[in-house]
């Protein structure tokens, strides 16, 4: 049998193993009689006291895996009880040596050791029952430490420290760690963003705490503490140097970019009369460089000089830009650190006391024109960049997002055609993004999808991607997916479906809408009013359309055929939606190489004869697939009851090799044929 044995470490094992150690205690308990032993009887409580006690009087070295045995049948415990039982006097032993000193040291390890071979224990089960006592008791250690001391140079050294007392291996303790490091990681930033300043020196102990504990910023965090630097910088006197996406002239140097929505006061006619009604006009990227001020809406952009301005101000949720001439614009932001970044960063250009973050314009190969230099006194990384974690984590452009996220589309089976319809529809989006940036008339940016196939040919995969792309490409704030159908959007009554469909839209504001099955609002009803429930889905989803055009993308998917349907149920419809993306069934090969992606992926090989099984199988149901035909969902299918079919083929024997477990055989892709038939649309295409 293997012995267990736990991670040698430095610390302690060069100490000899202990001597006179332990754990076990004498007890009471009952000799099983001769009518316990003609009935069967299984006297748990009785065999453990028994053993116990024998390993009190005679040490560890007299139990071997066959006494053991032999001792437990004896007072009627045999199989799972027995295993159990051993198992919990090995879990019993290491918490009495380890809560002794809080440490198992080189002796204590040897006699756990000695402790498992003579209970014929396994090494995955030692693994289990060491897992109960140590990760826990790790985890109350950890949390001790990292809750006041996070920053603490020491306390990372002194939690490896712990982990060693505990023998935890290093991957053990990173794994660990990660949970108790990330909520004092939220703690600690919530403490920054009250505090609204983050200066160079507790950032970059920030940026240490994320590669020591190998944690990452979820959510917003990484945006606000970018933006809690931007504010200490410009409380310095230092105009940021953000790098973003749009051109640049010589000697410019972008302080702010975020995502923004313009609003302004407009005639509003009720009644007979009009009053002034401050309206959304627009959504999109705000940016603040030292010589403009550029708003690029989803509709138009607008460009602000410094010495149009008469004030800026913050006024409850707005930053207001208040002109000699014109309207007033007022913006709204995600967070109260944005608008306070932007009025900021406002001020320090008109008062013309900014100092140009000159190293790290440097950096970008680049001097800002007239930039200043620093305060010589501040430490030297503090005017040059942002802290590390800011420019580790955040990218220098989108560009490099939308490049990453195209070779993941590629990376993708099949999907030829579709491939080619998202990259034209980037590079068309692109396009229309520069013009708009250089003043130029542009297309309509219509963004919104049809995509039309069987299922499981990969419409709800490329419609998550599409997603990142759009939020990568300045499209959408969020870039989330929602997934809807008929169902989700139709209520009980007339009047509910209304609040239903909108409610789903909130949801998905600032991301995609994806409505599978679309074609069922349009659907055909008995009466002469048709069906009102889909009609009103419909008319809801027309205004959230129009209303929240920048913020919302809505992509219907269906068959071809019944989309048309669909899309004539409301002349608005086929308006909104103007670009088709037809999705194909895969074919034959492509089915296999989905097949052999999901087997590769789960451990699993397949023989040359298995591959020709699978071959005729694919092209077989190619050939007589209808409309309902499952495509991803047919291979992925024919892979789980592959998996199934090995396992029933394995259960009657007793001794079963590594290649057994991982071996597809012919027999095991025999399937049927009702399965090819699949209506869930999936991610086919694994990674």
């Amino acid at each position: 049998m293997k012995q267990f044995t736990l991670p040698e470490i430095d610390m302690a094992d060069t100490d000899p193993p202990a001597t006179g150690l332990q754990p076990f205690e004498r007890h009471n308990f009952r000799e099983p009689s001769f009518l316990d032993t003609l009935r069967k009887r299984v006297l748990v409580d009785d065999a453990r006291a028994a053993l116990e006690t024998r390993l009190a009087e005679h040490g560890v070295a007299s139990a071997t895996p066959e006494f053991v045995t032999v001792f437990l049948q004896g007072y009627g415990v045999t199989g799972a009880d027995a295993r159990t039982l051993l198992l919990q006097l090995w879990e019993h032993a290491l918490k009495k040596l380890l809560f002794d000193d809080g440490a198992v040291d080189a002796g204590e390890n040897s006699y756990l050791n000695q402790l498992q071979h003579s209970f014929g224990l396994t090494e995955t089960e030692i693994a289990v029952a060491r897992s109960r006592v140590v990760t826990p008791e790790f985890l109350r250690r950890a949390e001790a430490a990292l809750g006041p001391d996070l920053l603490a140079a020491d306390t990372r050294a002194e939690l490896a420290r712990e982990a060693r007392r505990l023998r935890l291996s290093p991957d053990e303790e990173r794994d660990l760690l990660k949970a108790p490091a990330r909520k004092a990681f939220a703690a600690e930033l919530r403490r920054v963003f009250v505090q609204r300043r983050v200066d160079a020196e507790q950032g970059n102990r920030i940026a240490k705490v994320l590669d020591d504990y190998g944690i990452t910023f979820e959510g917003d965090e990484q945006n606000k503490f970018v933006r809690c630097w931007h504010l200490w910088q410009l409380d310095d006197g230092i105009l940021p140097n953000q790098q973003v996406t749009i051109e640049l002239a010589t000697g410019e140097q972008c302080g702010f970019a975020g995502y923004s929505e313009l609003f302004e006061n407009r005639k509003v006619r009720r009644y007979g009369a009009s009053s002034d009604q401050l309206t959304r006009v627009d959504g999109g990227p705000l940016y603040l460089t030292n010589k403009r001020i550029l708003f690029v809406g989803a509709a138009a952009s607008k460009t602000i000089r410094y010495g149009t301005l008469v004030q800026v101000f913050e006024s409850e949720d707005w930053l207001v830009i208040q002109k000699v001439s014109g309207k007033n614009h007022r913006f709204s932001f995600a967070n109260d650190l944005d608008r306070e970044a932007a009025r900021r960063t406002i001020e320090l250009v008109r008062s013309g006391q900014a100092k140009a973050d000159v190293a790290a314009a440097s950096a970008a190969g680049t001097k800002p024109e007239g930039a200043q230099p620093a305060d010589p006194q501040a430490p030297t990384n503090v005017a040059a960049a942002p802290p590390v974690a800011a420019v580790r984590q955040t990218p220098k452009s989108g560009a490099d997002d939308v490049d990453a996220l195209l070779g993941e589309l590629d990376s993708l089976t099949g999907l030829a055609p579709v491939k080619q319809e998202v990259r034209s529809l980037v590079n068309y989006l692109s396009v229309q993004r520069l013009r708009v940036q250089h003043g130029l008339p542009s297309g309509q940016l219509t963004v919104h999808l049809v995509f039309t196939g069987s299922p499981g040919t990969g419409k709800t995969t490329v419609a998550r991607l599409l997603a990142r792309i759009y939020k990568a490409m300045g499209f959408l704030p969020q870039g989330q997916l929602v997934e809807t159908d008929r169902s989700g959007l139709v209520g009980g009554y007339l009047g509910q479906t209304a609040i239903k469909t909108a409610e789903v839209v909130q949801k998905a504001l600032g991301g995609v809408l994806f409505i599978d099955e679309a074609y069922a609002l349009a659907r055909e009803a008995t009466g002469q009013q048709g069906d009102a429930y889909g009609t009103e889905a419909i008319d809801t989803l027309l205004k959230a359309m129009e209303d929240s055009r920048d913020q919302l993308v809505v992509v219907a998917a269906g068959y071809q055929e019944p989309m048309q349907r669909f899309l004539e149920a409301n002349p608005g419809l086929r308006s909104r939606f103007t670009r088709y993306i037809d999705f194909p069934d895969y074919s034959p090969a492509e089915l296999l190489q989905i097949f052999e992606k999901m087997a590769a992926a789960s451990g699993y090989v397949l023989r040359e004869d298995t591959v020709a099984t699978a071959v005729s199988l694919f092209h077989d149901a190619y050939a007589k697939r209808g409309r309902t035909f499952g495509n991803g969902r047919f291979a992925r299918n024919i892979f789980e009851q592959a998996c199934v079919r090995l396992a029933d083929r394995l259960a009657s024997d007793r001794d079963i090799t590594r290649d057994e477990l991982t071996t597809f055989l012919p027999p095991d892709l025999e399937h049927d044929s009702s399965d090819s038939a699949g209506h869930q649309d999936v991610a086919v295409n694994e990674r």
